[in-house]
């Protein structure tokens, strides 16, 4: 956001994530993403896709999901501290530790929010780590065995040639397999954008070493080399900081 103030950038983002708020507390969301058993139940992948009830590829709870991600991951990457220290005073962008500490912090207005719900941001990455697992790969019904594989644009960045989009109608797998690719990448620039833009409260997280590395790390015994480049990255920002 454009406005160098504190409070307004905080109202702004209040009520831009008003609307998706609710996802974070449905008990049905909740339970979906509490391991990956209920995790394949809410989006569907342990039967086949039923045309008769969802509307589209994938069902509302799964739909409702996505969109409270794509709303946070927007706020982690936009909303930053202004760069320079005499806006960043005049605005209220001091953090309160910075007379604890002796030197100075700054606070994004977004904090307050995203660390909120980082947990379980941090807790679904570990969960579509664990989809790779062989065990949880043969409770996915037959018809999604292939949500897994790489995606047409994975493979063209792999090639080192241009992404061409693909016309061709795609099936539900093929829906299924981009929606975990995107909610996987997202979640990551949750977490990468977490890392680079709250500063010192993202730091306060209790346990955070533990919780990185009980749960990004979970599983990658498992997990394809391309999936691994995007969680090293991630991890690089925590410890360069």
């Amino acid at each position: 956001t454009k406005f160098h103030d504190y409070e307004k950038q905080s109202s702004f983002l209040k009520a831009a994530l008003s609307t998706t708020d609710h996802i974070w507390t449905f008990p049905v969301i909740l339970q979906g993403i509490g391991s990956l058993d209920t995790f394949m139940c809410l989006i569907g992948i342990d039967k086949p896709h039923d045309a008769a009830i969802d509307s589209g590829p994938l069902n509302k709870n799964a739909s409702d999901l996505m969109l409270g991600i794509n709303v946070l991951k927007a706020c982690a990457k936009r909303c930053v501290c202004p760069t320079d220290p005499v806006i960043a005073h005049k605005g209220n962008f001091i953090h309160p530790l910075s007379d604890s500490f002796g030197c100075t912090f700054y606070r994004n207005p977004a904090a307050q929010y995203i660390l909120l719900i980082i947990d379980k941001i941090i807790h679904i990455i570990s969960i579509l780590n664990e989809l790779h697992d062989p065990v949880y790969q043969e409770k996915i019904h037959p018809s999604y065995q292939r949500i897994l594989d790489l995606t047409d644009a994975d493979k063209t960045i792999l090639l080192g040639i241009p992404v061409v989009e693909n016309s061709h109608p795609k099936t539900p797998s093929d829906h299924m397999r981009f929606y975990l690719h995107n909610m996987y990448d997202s979640c990551l620039q949750i977490l990468g954008s977490s890392v680079e833009n709250l500063g010192i409260d993202f730091y306060m997280i209790p346990e955070l070493p533990a919780l990185l590395k009980g749960k990004i790390l979970h599983k990658v015994e498992y997990m394809p080399a391309l999936k691994l480049r995007s969680l090293i990255h991630i991890l690089s920002l925590y410890f360069e900081q």
